[in-house]
């Protein structure tokens, strides 16, 4: 699992060639990126490839404009309409349950 900052401009030089050696690294490995975005598909209807990362943002700015552009799949746990949003680590836990779960 790979956690994503989003809105750091003072390392964003260096994030994103680390961006782009994640990225290296899981073509060779054939993995697909996912990422976890209030805005992606249901988590629970998405068919996950193997091998792959999940890339989880933060609670405030969610991912970074590279993760959305770059990510093989954007996806999202469905909550009520009363839940504004999940910590990312709790986020990561469903996410990396329902992975393993659906296999």
């Amino acid at each position: 699992m790979i956690y994503d900052v989003a809105g750091y401009e003072k390392k964003k030089k260096k994030n994103r060639l680390l961006y782009e050696q994640m990225k290296d690294i899981l073509a060779k490995r054939g993995a697909k990126l996912y990422s976890l975005d209030m805005g992606g598909q249901d988590i629970f209807e998405t068919q996950f490839s193997t091998p792959y990362a999940l890339l989880v943002g933060n609670e405030a700015q969610g991912i970074s404009e590279w993760a959305k552009t770059n990510s093989d799949y954007i996806v999202s746990i469905p909550m009520r309409e009363t839940i504004e949003s999940l910590n990312a680590g709790v986020s990561a836990g469903i996410a990396m349950y329902v992975t393993a779960y659906k296999k």
